[in-house]
């Protein structure tokens, strides 16, 4: 058995390994199988692999998610095709384990995303009609409830974007969006909600929207044409609305002297998998329209309009790569 070969925890007076952890350790047994010299060392490798896996079905879960995910990098790559030379293999698989761990380590959706009254998967956008005569479109991977009743009618954001155009109620009953981080209700009739890792986003397209933190007796006034960031202690400072940021709803995505990290970061949002760049890229600026609908002819217009390089491992692992001067953008 190879002295690199990954250690089985003991399961007794040991910590759990984390989840990273345990895609780390099925990332290494991965690479140790697709090295073996020999059907002896292959037949050792297996059977202390699958003594890894017994310990605890997280291990066997997460190797299987892995195999899946290495496979498909091997048949698009040859990473395990044994007629490339050693020095070429290598460099190959240390490219496919690095995007195989950022994939596996990409956020999974949660119990409330689907137990959510109405959700989008990733790269859907959907209207939907309310009873009252309102409209909500859900943005790409979002999620909310829908809780109408005598006194409020409220919208829960669980996950994502939602963009609410608002009817008048002869009930006078006011229209919220609610999330993690507080609520935000309207004044007038159209705005934008979006929830982020570690706070939220406030975008009003027409009249006012009143923003209060979760846990702040504070609340802001947002008018037509501003953003406002807050999270569930307190809002931040009003800045103008990016141009168009509605935009999405019509699947395109406006950026204007955008850093091609922002660009991106927020065209992977429409594209099932990992889409990610690899190296630094801060002179990279791009100004233009990208659909949503089709993220390929996306990355072919960046390409077009900048010195990138675009590396496929798979349908659903797409690495770029910046190249040595910034072009102007076409």
């Amino acid at each position: 058995m190879p002295d690199d070969m990954p250690t089985p925890a003991s399961s007794a007076g040991m910590t759990q390994p984390s989840m990273a952890e345990i895609r780390q350790q099925a990332a290494e047994w991965l690479i140790q199988l697709s090295e073996a010299e020999s059907d002896t060392q292959r037949a050792a490798l297996q059977a202390a692999c699958q003594a890894w896996q017994q310990q605890h079905p997280g291990h066997a879960e997460i190797f299987r998610q892995m195999q899946t995910l290495w496979q498909s990098l091997a048949d698009h790559g040859d990473t395990a095709k044994p007629k490339r030379s050693k020095g070429r293999r290598k460099a190959l698989i240390g490219t496919a384990l690095s995007a195989l761990l950022l994939l596996g380590g990409l956020q999974l959706p949660t119990t409330r995303y689907w137990l959510a009254d109405e959700r989008t998967s990733t790269g859907e956008i959907r209207q939907i009609s309310l009873s009252d005569g309102s409209r909500i479109t859900l943005n790409t991977h979002s999620a909310v409830d829908i809780r109408f009743d005598a006194h409020t009618r409220t919208i829960r954001l669980t996950e994502g974007e939602v963009l609410a155009e608002v009817a008048h109620d002869p009930q006078q009953r006011p229209f919220i969006v609610e999330n993690r981080d507080g609520t935000a209700t309207a004044l007038g009739t159209r705005y934008l909600v979006r929830q982020d890792a570690d706070s939220s986003t406030v975008t009003v397209l027409e009249s006012t929207v009143a923003v209060k933190p979760r846990h702040s007796a504070t609340i802001s006034k947002v008018y037509a044409g501003e953003q406002l960031r807050f999270d569930a202690q307190q809002a931040y400072t009003l800045m103008p609305a990016p141009a168009l940021a509605d935009s999405w709803h019509m699947q395109r995505l406006v950026f204007e002297d955008a850093p091609l990290s922002a660009v991106i970061a927020r065209l992977a949002e429409y594209r099932p998998g990992l889409l990610k760049l690899r190296t630094n890229t801060q002179a990279f600026r791009f100004t233009g329209v990208l659909p949503t609908d089709d993220s390929d002819k996306a990355l072919s217009i960046l390409q077009q309009a900048l010195p990138i390089r675009i590396q496929r491992f798979s349908n659903y692992i797409v690495l770029v790569d910046a190249g040595n001067e910034p072009a102007a953008n076409r």
